[in-house]
Order: C-alpha cells, then sequence, then structure tokens
C-alpha cells in the first residue's frame, strides 16, 4: 500500500488556518514535540502559512506544549497594541508592541522548550549535519552564529540544519534530535543572507525589538523532510565574526570545550552527573575549534575541509 501523506500547515486553507488559530489552536510537529499554537494576529497567521507551511500537522496527538499569542485584554488591544505571549495560563514576558509579535511567538517558543524539556540536555547552540553527523556551533550575540548556520543550510550542497538556536541532546544515547525552526537573523545579517541567497524565504522584519531588527529564514525543505532523524556529534565551533579579519582558526583545549558546552546549557546543573558525563562524551567525540572570520566565501570551505578530515 502507498504510505499515507501526512498533512502539513500549508494543507490549510487561508480561512481554515485562522479559523484553527483563534478557537482550539494549529497543532504543529517540530522535532520531538508538539506544539498548540492559538492567536487572533493576522502576523501570527501570516507566519505560520508561510514559515511554517511545510511542518507536519499533528491533529489528534496531545500537545507537549500550549501557547498563546494575541493581543492581551482591555485598551492595550486598540491603543497602541501590544502582543503578550502565554503557556499554561503563565506569561513570562512583558507585553511588546503587537508589531513585533512573529519575533514574541519565536522568543516565546524558545523560551518555553528552554525551560521545559528537561528529558533532554539542552544547549543554546546552532548545530548542522553534514554526512550523518553534526557540528555545534556556539557563540555571543554578535558573533555570526546565526548567519553562518543560515549559509550552510542555504548553499549548493547544503548542509541539513537541525535547529538555530537550541540543541537538544538525549541523556541516554547522546544523539542529537532535529529541532527545526526558523532561522532567526539579526540586523544586518538579514540583507547578506538575502543578497547572498535571493531564493530563500525570509519573513516580515520586526523592527525595534530588544535585538535590532528581527527576520526569520524558512527551514529548507529537506530538512524539513529529514526532522525525525537523529545525528552524532563530530565538532564544536565557536565563530567569531570580526570585520576585515582574515580567517583564522584555534583548536579549543578539551577543558575549554567542556566548559564552553555546560555555560551554554540550559540545564546542565539541573541534570547533574547526568548532564556531566553527557557533556563529556560530546566533547571526546568531537574536533574543537574557534575561528575568527569576516569572509564567508573562505571559511566555509576551510570548515568543511576540517570537518570531514
Amino acid at each position: 500500500m502507498p504510505s499515507q501523506t501526512i498533512p502539513t500547515v500549508g494543507s490549510l486553507t487561508s480561512a481554515e488556518l485562522r479559523q484553527r488559530l483563534r478557537s482550539d489552536g494549529l497543532r504543529v510537529a517540530m522535532g520531538p514535540f508538539v506544539i498548540c499554537i492559538r492567536s487572533s494576529m493576522a502576523d501570527i497567521a501570516w507566519n505560520m502559512e508561510n514559515l511554517y507551511r511545510d511542518y507536519p500537522l499533528a491533529d489528534g496527538r496531545m500537545a507537549d506544549y500550549s501557547v498563546l499569542v494575541d493581543y492581551p485584554r482591555g485598551l492595550r488591544r486598540w491603543y497602541r497594541p501590544q502582543v503578550i505571549f502565554e503557556i499554561d495560563g503563565y506569561i513570562p514576558y512583558k507585553p511588546y508592541p503587537a508589531a513585533a509579535a512573529i519575533a514574541m511567538m519565536e522568543w516565546g517558543l524558545n523560551w518555553t522548550l528552554f525551560t521545559g524539556a528537561n528529558q533532554y540536555l539542552l544547549f543554546h547552540a546552532a548545530c548542522l549535519e553534514r554526512n550523518g553527523k553534526c557540528i555545534f556551533m556556539a557563540g555571543k550575540p554578535g558573533s555570526g552564529k546565526s548567519t553562518l548556520c543560515a549559509e550552510l543550510a542555504l548553499k549548493q550542497n547544503p548542509w541539513r540544519l537541525l535547529t538555530d538556536e537550541l540543541t537538544i541532546v538525549r541523556k541516554d544515547s547522546f544523539d542529537v534530535l532535529p529541532l527545526c525552526r526558523p532561522i532567526c537573523l539579526k540586523n544586518a545579517a538579514i540583507d547578506i543572507v538575502a543578497q547572498r541567497h535571493p531564493d530563500a524565504f525570509i519573513g516580515k522584519k520586526n523592527y525595534n525589538t530588544a535585538k535590532g531588527t528581527i527576520a526569520h529564514v524558512r527551514v529548507p525543505m529537506e530538512s524539513l523532510n529529514r526532522m525525525n532523524e537523529p545525528s552524532t556529534p563530530h565538532m564544536i565551533l565557536l565563530p567569531q565574526y570580526r570585520q576585515g579579519a582574515k580567517t583564522e582558526w584555534a583548536e579549543l583545549p578539551q577543558s575549554e570545550a567542556i566548559m564552553l558546552l555546560a555555560e551554554q546549557s540550559f540545564n546542565f546543573q539541573t541534570l547533574g552527573s547526568t548532564g556531566f558525563m553527557a557533556v563529556k562524551h560530546i566533547v571526546s567525540q568531537s574536533k574543537m575549534y574557534e575561528v575568527v572570520y569576516s569572509d564567508l566565501d573562505d571559511l566555509v570551505p576551510q570548515l568543511e575541509e576540517l570537518f570531514d578530515e
């Protein structure tokens, strides 16, 4: 018998999608999680219809998390309208101008998973796969991590995107689980990626947020089609963009790599010895580098050569 085609967000009409968002919620599969999203906001409906159009619907499955992204009650719905993010009645962020609804939704989903998915070891890192193995990329804001992540995911002969923000590791097998979500670009990175990859779909810009101007890149279809395939750690990279700099590599000592992953983990201390053993295993299986760069065309071939050695 032919395999059944799983309905996607894009299989809904615009009216159906908006109705689900306004009523019982739109249930979407994102990696190992099912997220139920409710909203009456036009920008959230647009975001789901365009950036999440190829994600599987999870009708009939229990939601791991149910969230609301909407106008607050009262005058702020109409006068200088705002947006709130709510999960199970809890509002983790202060209201934000309604024009930043998409950014609020994405940040809220990050917060939801950062704080709730303690069945896994969680890292604030981008992660991509090449030839069955994956690279962890961690860095401070402005380090160019998301720009490099987008470049690898969108280039010819692309890497498979696992995540641009939250890397999920099983505590028993140490496999990395994909959590494909739109790639978050900030400020100048938006135009850089748009110029280098004119076929990439980049969503609406949200201006004047706490992180500047924000826009998101639609996940490549190949990565979404393989969202249930885990990967194996192979490299840890600490990139640092520096304008005008030549590409320079340095190996990371094992002790520094352990400290880096521990610092970038959201629940390392919560998991105790389990978290330490997982980090130690990842480091023992990985090449570890930091790199200063300014030119993606120079950096990427060198990175791929090091990764493949």
